[in-house]
């Protein structure tokens, strides 16, 4: 059991190491294509949900943490299991039931979901995430609130009592001032979640751009319509992921030297574009220590 706990969390880390050998040659035994892929996300979710379900993700999940640990308290990995384990497979949850091997799975996944959302927020039980951990958990707790909003029908299942637990949550990361970087968004989608209006919070471009925008609704329309459309908001969304990742990783294991050199390497001109407040901001450090590394004294 640990040794699959351990797997599905290098699978949301690191996406592509499904897609090796393994995956050419399964696909190829005659398996209906969808079932393949179901088959594939139940894999990958169960032993999360199964052991959440039952309150035993702490338990049984173990955690390997870098040598450069910095100390941090380490129960921010168990939201980012289970927030963005429930922030992809939630709009599939809240397709129908049937007696198809399908149905019968996301039927499964969708009792355990319910059970491991209550368990997230009741502070009795043993895997109470760790909302006060870390500013981390601003983060984390975004692609939770992206699992209610993807899925309104889960957040509708709850019970009142955990409904009422989660707003408590939501409201007390408030607490957390976000750096001026893609974690404005991760507030956003928490603020958009509880109020279902638009965020307070603005984005500010330091140079001209173009900015096209699409009302919620009309894209969630295009997107069961359109495939096509249906698939460039799933990138999207990938994307995004995949940025925080890369972002989350940064912070946790990288010096500030590393970081700002990454930065030179991937992103030269932002250096001749943006101030150096900025910068620092974007690279989750302060001014002083910004001026510190360029001089070579970090």
């Amino acid at each position: 059991m640990n040794k699959k706990l351990l797997l599905i969390v290098a699978f949301g880390l690191f996406p592509i190491l499904l897609f090796g050998e393994s995956f050419l040659k399964d696909s190829n035994q005659g398996k209906n294509e969808r079932q393949y892929w179901c088959d594939l996300l139940y894999k990958m979710t169960e032993p999360v949900l199964s052991n959440m379900s039952k309150g035993q993700l702490k338990q049984n999940m173990l955690l390997e943490l870098s040598p450069s640990w910095d100390g941090r308290n380490k129960d921010v990995a168990y939201m980012e299991c289970f927030g963005r384990t429930m922030a992809g497979l939630a709009p599939w949850l809240s397709l129908p039931d049937d007696n198809t091997v399908e149905g019968k799975q996301r039927k499964q996944l969708r009792e355990w979901a319910l059970k491991s959302y209550a368990h997230a927020v009741n502070p009795d039980s043993p895997d109470y995430l760790g909302w006060k951990a870390h500013g981390q958990a601003l983060v984390d707790a975004a692609y939770i609130a992206e699992s209610f909003l993807r899925a309104p029908s889960l957040w509708k299942a709850l019970d009142k009592q955990t409904q009422e637990r989660y707003i408590k949550e939501f409201q007390g990361l408030r607490r957390f001032t976000p750096v001026y970087s893609n974690w404005l968004l991760f507030v956003a989608t928490i603020e958009s979640f509880l109020k279902q209006v638009p965020t307070k919070l603005i984005v500010e471009t330091l140079e001209p751009v173009v900015l096209y925008m699409f009302p919620r609704d009309m894209l969630f329309k295009l997107a069961k319509e359109n495939w096509e459309i249906n698939m460039f908001y799933q990138k999207i969304l990938e994307y995004s992921l995949i940025v925080s990742q890369i972002k989350a990783d940064s912070w946790r294991f990288e010096s500030a030297r590393e970081r700002y050199n990454l930065l030179l390497e991937t992103h030269p001109e932002i250096i001749k574009r943006a101030p150096l407040a900025h910068i620092a901001s974007y690279l989750l450090m302060t001014p002083e220590t910004l001026s510190r590394v360029r001089s070579g004294v970090l």
